[in-house]
């Protein structure tokens, strides 16, 4: 089986494909005690003209996985995520799944019956349509392929050619309209089979194909040491820069400056920050008396909020509630909880900052992508006599200065009302 893609030779167009050849895997160079292999994983992305102004984006993914054990099982059931956003959300087209199996030196097929699958609420933006492949057995093959549309432009799918499990061959082409730009990254220590960038006009559009593959790609195991497999994977990810328009280029996501400035001016994160708060006069009163310096009474308001103050949800960078009733009830978010601590120190007049950062298991940021869901947790930054502390009160075992072990997970950003933002790392020492 050739798994090179052309334009003339369309993943739909080989779906079923299947000969008792597939079935044998010895040529290729697998981990023995791999329970599934991938034989193939192909998608392709570009943009489509709806209307007179309407554009919209369509993936196709293609996948044909051999299960050798039923330790894989686990691959037989497939969830897809469907994105509510937009006027009309995600659109699932032309989903087709068979399961393969070989008997008596012939291929049988079991294909998916459309009334198997069925939707899953998974949360506000998002529900999940799932399937199980009928008819599965160990040494069978499955093989699906499915089509999404949406109208969000700014949803260009990244594209994983590593995972979990053995893959031999995975490949993603992107065809971008002149008037989009996208910023794109490469993640990954595999090395491309296939790395390429191709421009053609069509009905006088400039065109811009680039076309991604791996072969043998091994798995990725996660190791005692390592943050997350997702830091490490070969990946490719998309972030929309801007869109041209009757010459103009116009930016679609705000850069850094812009995105600090709009945070230290919102009420759901830096406005409360900087006032005089003269809520807390009388308890910040108490709470440093009988203090000596700037680092004691930092210490002494840390404590304070570490030990009397309740979390009830983690990984919320900003507020929900308001400053002062997140004080009166004693409870927050993490976010919530460091935000507070950051006023309450201000207002004793030691210069804080909050930090976004994103923990261990959330992957690592770049500064290359301005974009605020990659950060998961908000923490304090405190400057005292020329030097820096962090903090994180929203964790009752943490002593000062100290941060767990998911927080140290290279760079963050601390956001300030003067210089807007810097990036800086945490690495655990």
């Amino acid at each position: 089986m050739q798994y090179e893609i052309s334009a003339q030779n369309k993943l739909t167009d080989r779906f079923g494909n299947v000969t008792p050849k597939d079935f044998d895997l010895t040529q290729y160079r697998i981990d023995s005690g791999a329970s599934v292999v991938v034989i193939a994983d192909i998608g392709e992305s570009h943009f489509e003209r709806e209307n007179i102004s309407g554009v919209r984006l369509v993936f196709t993914r293609h996948k044909r996985v051999k299960i050798i054990n039923k330790n894989a099982f686990d691959m037989g059931t497939v969830e897809i995520p469907i994105s509510l956003k937009g006027k009309t959300g995600d659109q699932l087209r032309d989903l087709i799944a068979t399961t393969y199996n070989l008997e008596n030196g012939k291929v049988l097929e079991q294909k998916l019956d459309a009334n198997s699958v069925f939707t899953v609420d998974y949360s506000n933006d998002v529900k999940l349509k799932k399937f199980a492949f009928p008819g599965l057995k160990e040494g069978s093959i499955i093989e699906y392929s499915y089509t999404l549309h949406t109208d969000i432009r700014i949803n260009l799918r990244s594209w994983e050619f590593q995972g979990k499990y053995p893959c031999l061959w995975s490949e993603y082409t992107v065809t971008i309209p002149e008037w989009l730009t996208y910023i794109d990254l490469e993640q990954g220590m595999n090395p491309f089979f296939i790395n390429t960038t191709d421009y053609n006009v069509s009905s006088g559009v400039k065109l811009a194909t680039h076309h991604w593959v791996m072969k043998d790609v091994p798995a990725m195991q996660e190791e005692k040491y390592t943050t997350t497999i997702n830091n490490y994977i070969s990946k490719v990810e998309f972030q929309l820069q801007s869109i041209t328009s009757s010459g103009i280029s116009n930016d679609v996501i705000p850069g850094w400056p812009k995105i600090a400035a709009e945070l230290m001016e919102s009420k759901s994160f830096g406005a409360n920050l900087s006032k005089t708060n003269h809520w807390l006069d009388g308890d910040l009163a108490t709470i440093t008396r009988d203090t000596h310096g700037n680092l004691e009474k930092a210490e002494k308001i840390y404590a304070y909020v570490r030990d009397n103050f309740e979390c009830v949800k983690q990984q919320q960078t900003q507020i929900v509630n308001s400053l002062e009733d997140v004080f009166k009830n004693k409870a927050g978010s993490d976010g919530e909880i460091n935000l507070l601590l950051c006023a309450m120190l201000n207002h004793e007049g030691i210069h804080s900052d909050p930090i976004l950062l994103s923990t261990r298991s959330h992957g690592f940021v770049s500064e290359a992508y301005p974009k605020l869901d990659r950060y998961n947790k908000t923490i304090c930054n405190v400057h005292i006599d020329s030097l820096y502390y962090f903090l994180d009160a929203s964790r009752k075992y943490l002593s000062f200065n100290h941060l767990a072990e998911d927080c140290y997970n290279g760079q963050a950003m601390v956001i300030n009302a003067e210089i807007l933002f810097r990036f800086i790392s945490l690495q655990m020492l």
